[in-house]
């Protein structure tokens, strides 16, 4: 159990530390390339 707590923690202060650069990149991703968000659009769209 103190494994996977302290592995939690890890990963959990890791993504507290760089959300700011997750979000920017991810919005520099969506700028460039915006066909991916299209297609995960469309499958939306047909289910």
């Amino acid at each position: 159990m103190r494994v996977q707590e302290f592995l939690l923690k890890k990963v959990l202060d890791f993504l507290h530390h760089n959300l700011i650069w997750f979000i920017i990149f991810s919005y520099a991703l969506a700028m460039t390339r915006p066909g991916m968000g299209l297609w995960i659009r469309a499958a939306k769209r047909d289910l």
